[in-house]
């Protein structure tokens, strides 16, 4: 590809600014994004747009990078409701499907909620804040998928008609 994911392009702009732009139609902020071996490339293309947080700790896979996010938000943020976590090579996914799954976890006080289109769950996935306090007490080695599994009795499938999530 020669290029990291998220400076990717498509309809003129990068996979992150897509994805960024996005996230400011649904009100969603601060926005933190979370670079590894890229980081200068990235920090340097969105130079100021979003806050940009090195994870030194990248090759240990992206549930380090994960809690390497939400590390910082706390930092910004106190006692929010929850997080957006939006993988960078999902840039398709539709502004609306967001709102929609912000308003399933504050509607239904899930811990969780994940897009699923034709019976296939996808991306972003929101976590309210009980998720968000377990992930940042989990090691290393765990998943996404391990944290659905922990709150599998109360998480939020959402059905969407995005089959960018």
């Amino acid at each position: 590809m020669n290029s990291p994911k998220a400076l990717l392009r498509l309809s003129g702009e990068s996979f992150v600014e897509a994805i960024l732009g996005k996230m400011q139609v649904c009100g969603v902020h601060p926005v933190i994004v979370v670079a590894g071996v890229h980081y200068r490339e990235i920090d340097g293309h969105l130079a100021g747009k979003c806050r940009v947080v090195r994870n030194e700790r990248h090759c240990e896979g992206q549930f380090v990078s994960l809690q390497r996010g939400l590390q910082e938000l706390l930092l910004l943020v106190a006692g929010g409701s929850g997080v957006v976590v939006w993988p960078v090579d999902q840039p398709l996914v539709r502004a609306e499907t967001v709102s929609t799954l912000i308003s399933a976890v504050q509607g239904a006080g899930s811990p969780l909620a994940i897009p699923v289109y034709r019976g296939r769950r996808g991306h972003p996935v929101i976590y309210g804040s009980e998720a968000v306090d377990r992930i940042l007490t989990l090691g290393s080695g765990h998943t996404g998928k391990d944290v659905r599994r922990i709150f599998a009795n109360r998480a939020c499938d959402v059905e969407v008609a995005d089959p960018g999530s």
